[in-house]
């Protein structure tokens, strides 16, 4: 007799009441069971959404413009925004930061300092209608090797082709697209 037939003459063999207990019991069960699902969903987004209001507080009165974002993205920032952004961003982690970002940059817009002493890169791209490819993958690549540097960071909030994704493997790289962006700010300015 399988797991299914057993089940069933077992269920067969309650009284109508015993039926009823169970029954009520295996809602409550999956009524509860969804509910922990939506309260740790919620709980998730309040942090987020806290951990964007603190890193786009300091943004602003960084920035003394007295604009805050109502975004928690930075899709909707313009390119030299999200370079000073991910400066922001590491230097609340810890990091000595040095924004270097300009046209000829070779490669880097913000030179990270580990306490350490060891040196990580990264390189922004906020390109509007496409995602970052594998030459902009390999340009960090030679930026890195060049510094001596143990890994290098690519944000582009519009994501990666699979190329770039796959030359990427097995490299102190991280693709930072605007899942993971938004992952770097929670670890940053999260609780």
């Amino acid at each position: 007799m399988g797991v299914g037939a057993a089940v069933a003459q077992w269920w067969n063999d309650q009284p109508p009441l015993g039926q009823l207990v169970v029954g009520v019991a295996s809602v409550m069960t999956l009524g509860a069971g969804i509910g922990l699902i939506i309260l740790v969903q919620v709980e998730r987004q309040r942090k987020r959404r806290l951990a964007w209001q603190r890193a786009t507080a300091d943004w602003t009165s960084s920035r003394q413009t007295g604009r805050v974002p109502a975004y928690y993205s930075t899709e909707h920032m313009g390119a030299a925004e999200l370079e000073k952004f991910a400066a922001q961003v590491y230097a609340k982690m810890g990091y000595r930061v040095t924004h270097t970002g300009r046209s000829g940059d070779h490669g880097v817009d913000v030179k990270l300092t580990r306490p350490d002493g060891q040196v990580e890169l990264v390189q922004c791209k906020q390109w509007k209608n496409k995602p970052v490819g594998e030459p902009e993958v390999r340009d960090l690549y030679g930026a890195m090797m060049h510094l001596h540097a143990v890994r290098g960071f690519i944000w582009a909030p519009r994501g990666f082709t699979t190329a770039a994704r796959r030359w990427c493997q097995g490299k102190p790289i991280v693709l930072a697209d605007s899942r993971e962006i938004s992952r770097l700010v929670e670890s940053a300015f999260g609780d």
